[in-house]
């Protein structure tokens, strides 16, 4: 019984490390993802401005 014990706690210690990674490994999904998000709309936003504010042939 004290070996299932350790045996169940064994494998308990390795789901958790387990977990952890999985969730660190979100984690930096997540913020690629968002910045990824940020990125295209930064661009779109400067494509707008540039649009809008600076025409490629200006009238003389």
């Amino acid at each position: 019984e004290e070996t299932l014990s350790k045996d169940i706690k064994r494998v308990e210690d390795k789901l958790d490390a387990k977990v952890d990674g999985l969730d660190k490994r979100l984690a930096n999904q997540e913020v690629v993802g968002r910045t990824a998000f940020i990125a295209v709309i930064a661009g779109a936003f400067t494509g707008l401005i540039k649009y809008l504010f600076f025409p490629s042939n200006p009238t003389p």
